[in-house]
């Protein structure tokens, strides 16, 4: 049931916005996390270069494209110039033996991971780390976030203040069954996507219009108009709402318009597709594993931009979309109480659930 709406003056839309811009100075990395991150990533890089002597360390993820929080992780990718003599499993299990022997002491090996990958965290400076390995796609998802992140900057400010949202609600951990900070960035564009006028254009779509040259990635088409100082000649946004009013106006699409029943969020369609189109059904999703195990749950629906395949809800069952769902309820309610000045709204938004 829909919440009774309160009426925002642009006076409370003004004051949020202003108390959301402090929030995000406080709470985005700050030049000595992103040192200590990048001394950790070193560190990564020679351990894995002495052991596969071909490859190359990447970091990918909110260190790269700019959407680090403080006491954020690291996201490392580890490719070969060949292919590696070993499965990505099989290499996860190399290094991980080797970081052990090294005296990291928190660390585990997700091997049987869609994408394996090790997570450990540094004992010297708590930092905690993702590392994989061949996943191109990732690599190439962090230029197109960062894209997107250099057209307007309500869209990063949104992007800080939902990660720090989604932490303090515990909805931001895919491998407990919520979703990835990955996941949240793809909500936030395809909300501003669609909204009217639009705040974001379709750097794919804008790019297969004008451009017949394609780059392909695991034989997926990972093409994207990439040159922002040239998106005028194509794209001009006309909305002018303030960062206050689209944070209220994301938290009610989430909690009351979202189809979550019937409907995928696709930006590289810039709208949203269906769960039939996609084949994204409980039917099918029994079809496709012939067994009784669940692999791919369809309860929640972002397509990847790149793997078309891959949901990035796919870690959501019943009991977390609730949860997740909730949290989205939570907000408009508090959102909607007409005795809370907009600083009082953030502060309640960001408390931490216990």
């Amino acid at each position: 049931m829909k919440t009774t709406e309160r009426t925002c003056t642009f006076e409370f839309y003004d004051e949020l916005t202003e108390e959301i811009n402090k929030i995000v100075n406080k709470i985005k990395a700050k030049p000595n996390d992103l040192k200590k991150r990048e001394n950790l990533f070193n560190y990564i890089k020679l351990v894995a270069k002495k052991i596969f002597p071909n490859s190359k360390a990447y970091k990918y993820g909110s260190i790269e494209n700019g959407f680090s929080l403080t006491n954020g992780d690291i996201d490392i990718c580890i490719l070969n110039n060949k292919e590696f003599n070993n499965t990505p499993a099989e290499c996860v299990e190399i290094l991980g033996e080797k970081l052990k022997e090294d005296g990291i002491n928190d660390i585990k090996l997700l091997i049987r991971a869609r994408v394996p990958i090790i997570k450990m965290k540094d004992n010297k400076s708590g930092i905690s780390c993702d590392i994989g390995f061949q996943n191109k796609l990732a690599i190439q998802n962090t230029k197109l976030i960062n894209a997107y992140s250099k057209i307007d900057d309500r869209f990063k400010q949104m992007v800080f203040i939902i990660k720090y949202w989604s932490k303090m609600k515990n909805i931001n951990e895919p491998y407990m069954g919520t979703l990835s900070s990955y996941c949240f960035i793809l909500m936030i564009i395809h909300f501003l996507q669609i909204k009217e006028p639009p705040v974001l254009p379709n750097l794919q779509k804008i790019y297969l219009d004008n451009f017949i040259e394609y780059e392909y990635i695991d034989d997926f088409n990972v093409s994207f108009f990439e040159n922002i100082d040239e998106l005028h000649k194509y794209w001009n946004s006309k909305n002018n709402e303030s960062l206050g009013e689209l944070l209220v106006e994301f938290f009610k699409y989430y909690a009351n318009d979202f189809p979550y029943i019937t409907g995928v969020a696709s930006i590289r369609v810039g709208n949203i597709i269906t769960k039939e189109e996609k084949k994204w059904t409980r039917e099918h999703q029994f079809e496709i594993n012939k067994s009784n195990s669940v692999k791919d749950r369809y309860w929640f629906c972002v397509e990847d931009p790149f793997e078309i395949t891959h949901n990035l809800g796919r870690p959501v069952d019943r009991k977390s979309l609730f949860r997740i769902r909730g949290e989205f309820l939570k907000a408009v309610k508090i959102i909607n109480n007409k005795n809370l000045t907009a600083l009082q709204v953030l502060e309640k938004l960001l408390e931490k659930n216990i």
